[in-house]
């Protein structure tokens, strides 16, 4: 047993994911208990509209990311100008972030949305505008830390920050939802400053403060693929939870959101598994077939288990919110987590499509997913938050079907997998 573990442990593509898939199981269980605190000290409606404010930041920063995230571990490991395409990615979408965070304010205000209807408006302004800055850079951090296969520093990194966010929420109680968001960006500032540190002191990041024209000629095509691609891939689990505040309001936002936090435990499995098999790949693009059999086995071996735990236990797990949360939450517990086991497939897909360069498609495909998960949801909403989980299952489903059609030969082996660069965007 001890040397199947070492085995396995030698093998880059299960270590990283390991450390990618604790990582976020970490975050997530100091997630869980975060907003376990949040509920008992603050009312439903401050947790309701927190989550709705944070789940915009995630939305706006991907904007900000400008697909930099994938072109990092994309092209990172065999540039001959690591210190350049940081830098220039940095500059980029820290520049993008206060134009992001810009817009969905003034859209916000615009439209009237429950988020923005507070009365210290320049410090929800001031905290939402650092906050999706910081979350950009520190997304940016973790792609360059990816591409080098050294995931374990991630899951230090963001232990410190889950721990301070935890130890900060107690403080600021009395300014309401606005004190959660505050503790959740000032972690995230000092989890942005030890990455900085991680990499200038081990990979020997200098930072500079010019683009490198360079860089953006040899990725362009990529970055905007995945640009567009994951602006669309994001919008499942950042749009839901918007579409429940405004169509059902801030309580049974708070009563979706749990759901899907926990959700989040599931989803880290494929998310973790395919980070890693693609980072693998940019290194090695010979051993593919190797790499995308054993993500596979891994990925199902450690997700099946995991949906199983999630329909046994996942209302007594709700329970612990109250008795209000496990009522409201446990129908759509159960369905998101059969999404996600659906789901998986997709992230295996979308890894496939970047590895081989093909960001047209990568687009087509999410804009897909996004289409199929967030309409049927925004015209179920009345129904209720079990039927808009059945929206986001269709969603999963219809997508997972047209990727199988388009994989068919590859998945029978009746097909080979090219990866010469593809320089058309529309391929």
């Amino acid at each position: 047993m001890v040397q199947k573990l070492k085995q396995l442990y030698a093998d880059s593509l299960f270590r990283n994911s390991f450390y990618l898939m604790l990582n976020t199981a970490t975050a997530a269980g100091f997630g869980f208990f975060f907003w376990l605190v949040c509920a008992r000290i603050y009312s439903t409606t401050d947790v309701g509209l927190a989550t709705a404010l944070i789940s915009a930041v995630g939305l706006t920063s991907v904007f900000s990311m400008l697909g930099f995230n994938n072109v990092l571990v994309r092209f990172l490991a065999t540039s001959e100008r690591k210190n350049e395409q940081i830098s220039t990615a940095l500059i980029l979408t820290a520049v993008a972030s206060f134009v992001a965070a810009g817009v969905f304010l003034l859209c916000a205000f615009a439209t009237h949305n429950p988020t923005v209807q507070t009365g210290n408006v320049n410090i929800l302004i001031a905290i939402f505008t650092i906050y999706v800055l910081a979350n950009t850079l520190n997304s940016i951090i973790e792609s360059v830390l990816i591409a080098h296969r050294t995931t374990s520093y991630i899951f230090v990194k963001n232990i410190i920050f889950s721990a301070l966010k935890l130890t900060l929420v107690f403080f600021i109680v009395s300014i309401g939802f606005i004190g959660i968001v505050s503790a959740v960006t000032l972690s995230m500032i000092i989890t942005v400053a030890i990455g900085f540190i991680l990499l200038m002191a081990k990979f020997h990041y200098h930072p500079m403060f010019t683009i490198d024209k360079e860089t953006i000629d040899e990725t362009k095509h990529f970055a905007i693929g995945n640009y567009f691609g994951t602006l669309f891939g994001v919008l499942p689990s950042t749009v839901l939870i918007l579409i429940v505040v405004s169509r059902l309001g801030a309580q049974d936002a708070a009563f979706f959101y749990i759901p899907s936090m926990v959700v989040t435990l599931l989803n880290i499995i494929p998310s973790s598994i395919s980070q890693s098999l693609f980072a693998e790949v940019s290194h090695n693009e010979e051993g593919f077939m190797r790499y995308f059999k054993k993500a596979l086995q891994h990925l199902f071996s450690f997700l099946i288990p995991a949906v199983l735990v999630i329909w046994l236990i996942g209302g007594y797990v709700l329970g612990f919110f109250g008795p209000s949360y496990a009522a409201a939450g446990t129908a759509p517990l159960d369905i998101l987590a059969l999404a996600s086991l659906i789901g998986a497939a997709n992230y295996l897909g979308d890894t496939l499509l970047n590895i081989k360069k093909r960001p047209g498609m990568y687009l087509f495909m999410n804009a897909l997913n996004a289409i199929a998960v967030v309409v049927p949801a925004y015209f179920l909403a009345p129904y209720g938050l079990a039927a808009i989980a059945w929206g986001a299952l269709f969603g999963q489903v219809l997508t997972a079907v047209v990727y199988l059609a388009m994989n068919w030969g590859l998945v029978t082996g009746s097909e080979k997998v090219h990866l010469k660069h593809d320089a058309s965007f529309l391929q």
